[in-house]
């Protein structure tokens, strides 16, 4: 609040703490020097005065929105409409709007507001404006907000690419299926995305946020996450490719290839972790039955070579055996083959005796004539013994 008395003006604010008399000229260079501070940190400046509506604002206000205070200077008049209203976005116009006017109701500590002003160019411009009141020498509530405001363009549009890529790379983790965390440094989760909640067998991410292992999972698996969890966080040591497993809300084991990696600043110490976990345990309950079916394999394969091993003793005996028997029927059939001479043999042995009979009785007779003639006798004899040989 400034008073003005005869050569010399009454001032108290945040820059003099006390109130101070200062004289005239004094208080015109200190003025200028605030106006030069001001106008060097390209900060837009206003003064609003509340009971006569007025607006002041310096040439920065206006410059930063490309415009020329020329235009809008009204002295005295009230003008707020113009030099501010009229030229926010209308997005914001309302919230805008509303947060000056409660605090011109209520004027506790500092007003602050974020909006959007209308650019020459047809632009929109992010403005962070901060103003406050002036109480007088009394401490009581002035006439007077002044303010200041900052042109955050730059850093907003920045803000908000960061917050779409937030948005983005959140939509992607929570639509991955595999398990994805971030914890602080004392291991304390403070990002989890839906396949990590899910498999902690929680409803939503708040259940999770701000506990460790120790107060998310039961006995050993706990003490095994978090001492892993402090061994990346401490000693910066990674954990690549483990299979682990843990028990879900039912009691069912699960089991996880996780890898734990630390974050590091720009100083070189750790300050996060980041966690991903790859479900396997399909994979692993295909390996335990195939590791099932391969013993089985080997039990019934051992089977079999038993069996078999059993079968080629028995096929030699057979072989033995049958070998036996042949040789008793080679045999066999040689000595059938040779009583069958044998006999042979002595029919015609007979015959021949028979004839010589004969012989013996035409010598007694002495029958000369039949001796005379032995291819008869011989002829006698083969015809008797192929009769023989017939009968049989």
């Amino acid at each position: 609040m400034v008073k003005n008395n005869v050569n010399k003006i009454e001032i108290k604010s945040d820059l003099y703490p006390e109130t101070t008399a200062l004289p005239v000229a004094d208080m015109a260079k200190e003025l200028e020097k605030y106006k030069a501070l001001i106008n060097a940190s390209n900060t837009g400046a206003w003064e609003y005065f509340i009971d006569s509506g007025f607006l002041w604002c310096n040439d920065v206000y206006f410059s930063m929105l490309g415009r020329n205070i020329k235009d809008f200077s009204s002295p005295g008049a009230k003008n707020l409409k113009k030099n501010w209203t009229n030229l926010l976005h209308p997005d914001d116009k309302a919230n805008a709007v509303k947060s000056f006017a409660d605090y011109l109701k209520n004027p506790n500590g500092l007003y602050e507001s974020y909006f959007r002003m209308s650019n020459a160019d047809g632009s929109w411009i992010w403005i962070w404006s901060r103003g406050k009141f002036i109480p007088d020498k009394t401490g009581e509530r002035a006439d007077v907000i002044v303010g200041t405001h900052v042109n955050i363009t730059r850093h907003k549009l920045a803000e908000d690419a960061i917050q779409k890529e937030r948005i983005l790379l959140r939509t992607l983790i929570d639509n991955l299926p595999d398990v994805i965390y971030i914890k602080d440094a004392e291991g304390r989760k403070i990002i989890a995305n839906r396949a990590d909640v899910i498999s902690i067998g929680k409803k939503n991410e708040a259940e999770v946020i701000g506990k460790n292992d120790l107060e998310l999972f039961p006995n050993e698996i706990g003490r095994r996450g978090y001492e892993d969890d402090m061994r990346v966080l401490k000693a910066g040591d990674p954990i690549l490719n483990k299979e682990e497993f843990f028990l879900d809300d039912s009691g069912k084991k699960r089991w996880l290839v996780t890898s734990k990696v630390p974050v590091k600043e720009e100083s070189g110490g750790i300050n996060r972790l980041i966690g991903i976990g790859h479900d396997i345990t399909a994979r692993k309950e295909s390996e335990e039955l195939l590791n099932k079916l391969n013993q089985e394999l080997k039990l019934q394969s051992e089977e079999l070579c038993k069996q078999a091993a059993d079968l080629q003793l028995l096929n030699e005996e057979i072989k033995k055996q049958k070998d036996q028997e042949l040789e008793k029927a080679i045999a066999q059939g040689k000595f059938e083959i040779a009583s069958e001479v044998l006999h042979d043999i002595g029919n015609a042995l007979v015959g021949f005796g028979s004839h010589l009979n004969r012989i013996n009785r035409s010598l007694e007779k002495n029958n000369v004539d039949t001796i005379k003639k032995p291819r008869y006798i011989f002829k006698s004899g083969a015809n008797n013994h192929c009769r023989s040989i017939r009968c049989r």
